[in-house]
């Protein structure tokens, strides 16, 4: 009795069959060969093969008259092909055929992707001469006209250009196929090529589905047969492979798929896909890509990508985009997509669990509903411009990261990535936005985002909590907005330029902003609280206001022509500041054991401040002045308080002593003079000291000296006569703003 190996390899791996049998395959070469107990392969002979016809075998059924054991050899109908296919189906019974056997097909033989782009299939961009030839639903067609021409259908080329080729052994490769055929109804039910494609042709539609109509055919009929692949299952140099596809109840239609590689393409339960290289609405539906398959070169306009599954180091590999959409796509342990391009498209209901995605674009298109797990993106192109609200929404990283992210818009429609989750240790870096915006970002659990550039753009709504932070962040005419650093989080190394600002910033809990560089550039309505900081920052004209700081602090800042403004500190510091060309420390509230230390000013001032239970200490000025200040509380003091000394020659009556610059003069009389010792903020006097010593060391030439503002008491109530021709230092002291001063001469008559 024959058996007939239906194993996916060839003849030879099939082993050699007892003494009884005789195995019936494919060999190497493509043939139908038989192998018998000695291991011998040699063409079968009319001893296992009856040829008939249909109509025959149908009778000998019928009668119960067939010969079990032996192969027949017959015509099929055309349910699937138009010229029928030669079949070769073992008998199981004298009444039976098996369903299993093998076929005889043509397939066309694809070109040479080096030689011809389209590897030979029709192309209506192309252009034909004469008796040019070109692949269509699996045919050669002839050129008649010179003219391009048109398609009537999936299989067919209009006839009025073209003409279809037959099949034949001289003009197509012959193959013996594995088959599943049902002689009673004339059905085949799959199809298993040596390339390992399976396809079934049993397809129960879903009712719903419109192209039912339309693609009514078997669909073995619409599968892409006979593209090359080797023994070891690459494809071959420079063609155009298909293999380990799987079709069950369901519809592979690339029969006519230009620049199209699959291999590993699993379709099942009325899944369907359209021809993904042309154009007009087409799908991909339940997709699964496993054991190192892939998708390549993808074209889909206007088209769909749903369900798909791509496990184990599979991949799709150049997919384009255009007015299409991927949906609800899985990609799983060293899986990947590479070199997507989505324009106007959607991509949504994604998740990759160890896993990546590389090397893509969103052109005005939508990114939605992303989860990475211990994977990442790579080197994503975001461009919105023309289009409002485009970019990357609802994605969470865990585990994972986004490196190398380009985002741009245009003044009236901003690119976004909008609620993003970022933790677990995930990450994002290399982040460049121009016209863009973050938006309701949450970076949790020593998470970061790093290396972020933003022109023209904003962050808003972010949130960094446990430990989490941001580094190396680079914002120009660019804003970050609505931000919470909680739980030791934190900035740094922020640069702000080109009129960018930090507003509504909210640091709790030991959260710090981190050496900061403002040129033209605001912090605005910062709140810190809890032992949070800002510190190492310059700022170039630029300001700090309307900041709330509570038991936190403002440490080591530089301000050049530069402002601190309408801020409120209770319980904290301001330490190590320095202020320089015209900065101002003004219309601020100190209260609560606040302090002001190791304050250093140049052309500077400040003035207009509150300051209540506070201390001020360890000043140190150079021109301009620390003045009007509001002040209640005896625990305010000065300590260490070093003020530049003041030298001038008095030619005026009356001389104001301007107490705001310092507190000790060296004055030339050179005219008769009042000296004024005064609290009159006009005349530059203190408001806001109740306890200071004002030195005078006085050269007189025989002018009357007399003394005015407020009043003064001196030793036994008689001002002292100053000496001719000599140096005297006369000592002020005042404890209630300057109202009284206490006056007496310290030392005369030096010489």
């Amino acid at each position: 009795m024959a058996i007939i190996s239906l194993q996916k390899t060839n003849l030879p791996n099939a082993g050699v069959p007892t003494s009884s049998s005789t195995f019936i395959g494919i060999d190497l070469d493509g043939n139908l060969k038989k192998i018998d107990s000695t291991g011998a392969i040699t063409q079968i002979g009319a001893e296992f093969v009856i040829a008939s016809n249909m109509a025959s075998i149908l009778n000998l059924i019928s009668s119960s008259q067939l010969s079990p054991g032996s192969i027949y050899n017959f015509t099929s109908g055309t349910e699937c092909y138009s010229e029928g296919v030669e079949v070769y189906i073992p008998a199981v019974s004298s009444s039976a055929l098996s369903t299993k056997g093998f076929g005889k097909f043509y397939n066309p033989i694809y070109t040479d992707l080096t030689i011809d782009i389209d590897g030979g299939i029709w192309n209506p961009n192309s252009s034909y001469g004469i008796g040019a030839t070109a692949i269509w639903g699996g045919y050669y067609w002839n050129n008649t006209t010179s003219n391009v021409g048109t398609s009537d259908d999936i299989l067919t080329l209009n006839s009025a250009d073209w003409t279809q080729v037959p099949y034949n052994s001289n003009d197509y490769n012959v193959v013996y196929d594995q088959i599943e055929y049902d002689i009673l109804v004339d059905k085949f039910l799959s199809r298993r090529d040596k390339n390992n494609n399976f396809v079934s042709g049993v397809l129960d539609w879903d009712p719903t589905v419109t192209v039912a109509a339309q693609y009514d055919k078997n669909p073995i009929r619409y599968f892409k047969w006979g593209t090359e692949v080797s023994e070891n299952g690459s494809f071959v140099a420079g063609s155009i492979g298909v293999n380990d596809c799987y079709v069950e109840n369901s519809l592979l239609l690339n029969i006519n798929d230009r620049l199209t590689t699959i291999s590993g393409l699993k379709l099942y339960d009325r899944s369907y896909q359209e021809p993904i290289s042309s154009s007009g609405e087409s799908y991909q539906r339940n997709v699964l890509l496993k054991k190192s398959s892939y998708q390549e070169n993808l074209v889909l306009d206007a088209s769909h990508q749903l369900d798909m599954n791509l496990e184990n180091n599979s991949y799709q590999l150049d997919v384009s985009l255009y007015n299409s959409s991927q949906e609800k796509i899985s990609l799983i342990n060293s899986s990947y997509q590479d070199m997507i391009t989505l324009s106007g498209s959607v991509q949504s209901i994604v998740k990759l669990v160890n896993s990546n995605q590389r090397d893509s674009t969103i052109n005005s298109a939508e990114q939605t509903e992303v989860e990475l797990y211990s994977s990442y993106q790579r080197y994503l192109d975001i461009n919105g411009d023309g289009t409002p609200n485009i970019g990357q929404n609802n994605i969470i990283l865990i585990d994972s990261y986004q490196q190398y992210i380009y985002m741009t818009g245009s003044s009236s429609f901003q690119s976004r990535q909008f609620n993003l989750q970022i933790k677990g240790q995930s990450y994002q870096e290399y982040i460049s936005l121009t016209a863009s915006r973050q938006e309701y970002i949450e970076i949790n659990k020593y998470s970061y985002q790093s290396s972020i550039s933003m022109r023209n753009s904003n962050q808003r709504r972010i949130t960094f909590d446990n430990y989490s932070y941001q580094d190396n962040i680079i914002l120009k005419s660019a804003d970050q907005e609505a931000m919470e650093l909680k739980n030791n989080s934190g900035q740094f190394n922020l640069k702000l330029e080109n009129g960018s600002t930090e507003t509504n910033i909210q640091l709790f809990n030991e959260s710090y902003i981190y050496s900061t560089s403002l040129t033209s550039s605001n912090f605005v309505d910062l709140k810190l609280d809890n032992n949070s900081l800002i510190y190492n920052g310059y700022l170039q004209s630029s300001d700090i206001f309307y900041c709330s700081f509570n038991k936190s602090n403002l440490r080591n800042f530089t301000f050049s022509s530069s402002g601190y403004y309408q801020n409120e500190l209770s319980n904290s510091e301001i330490f190590n500041i320095n202020l320089s060309s015209n900065s101002n420390l003004q219309f601020t509230k100190l209260e609560n054991d606040s302090k002001i230390r190791a304050l250093n000013l140049t052309n500077s001032n400040i003035r207009y401040n509150h300051l209540q239970r506070t201390t001020l200490q360890n000043q140190v000025l150079t021109s301009k002045s620390i003045e009007y200040q509001s002040l209640s509380s005896l625990k305010q003091r000065i300590e260490t308080y070093n003020i530049s000394c003041i030298t001038a020659s008095v030619t005026t009556d009356p001389y104001w002593l301007t107490l705001s610059n310092s507190n000790f003069f060296v004055l030339d009389i050179q005219a008769n003079t009042e000296l004024g010792l005064t609290a009159v903020t006009t005349n530059g006097g203190l408001t806001n000291s109740s306890a200071y010593g004002v030195v005078l060391k006085i050269s007189n030439n025989s002018y009357s000296v007399g003394f005015t503002g407020g009043t003064i008491l001196w030793n036994n109530g008689t001002p002292p006569t100053l000496t001719t021709g000599g140096i005297d230092f006369l000592v002020f002291l005042t404890h209630d703003y300057g109202q009284t001063w206490h006056g007496n001469m310290a030392l005369t008559n030096l010489s």
